[in-house]
């Protein structure tokens, strides 16, 4: 996005996305709380000096564009907003899924809430 917009792209469409944290089922769940607390820790250390961390962004950008961008122009990039993932939620995605025939299985046979949600849903309760 940044990249774009430097050369006359404009935004036409502003929107937010979430993303979900897969673990294998054996991972320690202290491990997991841990990891999280310390993505939110890095972002913060970003926003109080995002100029000392941007150069990072171009070993993101494909070596061809690379000359064509200046990194210290960027923003601080995506977001962590840790947020639990509800039910609602759940049930309203696999609905909107399932309408779409995403999946080989039928709605039935897939898994529940608390087999797809972790616990700890992001440290909240």
């Amino acid at each position: 996005m940044y990249l774009l917009e430097q050369h006359g792209f404009r935004r036409i469409v502003s929107t937010t996305f979430m993303m979900a944290f897969m673990f294998p089922r054996h991972v320690d769940s202290g491990n997991v709380e841990r990891y999280m607390r310390s993505l939110v820790r890095a972002q913060a250390d970003i926003d109080v000096q995002p100029e000392q961390f941007k150069h990072y962004f171009i070993n993101e950008i494909p070596e061809r564009f690379r000359d064509k961008v200046d990194v210290r122009r960027f923003g601080v990039g995506e977001r962590v907003v840790p947020q639990p993932y509800t039910r609602a939620m759940f049930e309203k995605t696999q609905a909107w899924m399932h309408a779409r025939n995403l999946f080989d299985a039928a709605p039935d046979t897939g898994v529940s809430y608390e087999q797809a949600v972790d616990s700890l849903n992001c440290g909240q309760p």
